[in-house]
């Protein structure tokens, strides 16, 4: 994902029934932290969802089970 748009991200982690702040991160490590977000929800068994928002508190992505599989999809469509 392009991060030209926005200098930091925030990220929102769901393990029981509603979203939690994780933290605050520059725009430069997005893909890091999505990186590391896909093992932990690997790691736990696909039992907690993270995502993403832009500095206006606007949805990005959202990592979630899709076919059977964890993938990272647009929140915005």
């Amino acid at each position: 994902m392009k991060t030209a748009a926005f200098t930091t991200f925030e990220l929102k982690v769901n393990a029981a029934g509603s979203w939690a702040n994780v933290g605050r991160y520059p725009a430069a490590d997005y893909d890091r932290v999505k990186t590391a977000c896909l093992i932990l929800a690997e790691t736990a068994k696909n039992s907690v969802k993270f995502k993403t928002l832009d500095e206006d508190g606007g949805s990005l992505e959202v990592l979630s089970l899709d076919g059977g599989s964890l993938k990272w999809r647009d929140a915005r469509k």
